[in-house]
């Protein structure tokens, strides 16, 4: 029982991890080496500046009705925050970068070749 809880509390997390946003290369496809450097660093900057953790989007208490009858309803949220988002979309972007300047032979400062 007790590695069952562990197992649901790890896809719990892992649920609210921010994925990449898809964003294409194409946008980055007039950048030269130097140009994609540059936006490769100031999108890890900001990726770097954006806050940790979860924000909790508040706990609600209520009445819920369906075909069992009326019933008490308590329910806790943890909602996507503004900064996940943010996250979500400089993740995306990182990983455009990354992929117009393996296309065009650029080498990005810090970061990891031959993925």
């Amino acid at each position: 029982m007790k590695n069952v809880l562990v197992a649901a509390a790890v896809l719990a997390l892992s649920a609210c991890a921010a994925k990449p946003a898809y964003v294409s290369s194409s946008n980055y496809q007039a950048f030269d080496c130097s140009q994609l450097a540059r936006e490769y660093t100031v999108a890890n900057q900001r990726l770097g500046s954006l806050p940790g953790g979860f924000s909790a989007s508040g706990i609600g208490v209520g009445i819920a009705a369906g075909s069992w009858g009326i019933s008490p309803q308590v329910s806790m949220g943890v909602g996507r925050s503004t900064s996940k988002n943010q996250k979500s979309q400089l993740l995306g972007e990182i990983e455009a970068i990354e992929r117009s300047a393996e296309f065009k032979g650029c080498v990005l400062p810090g970061a990891t070749q031959g993925k």
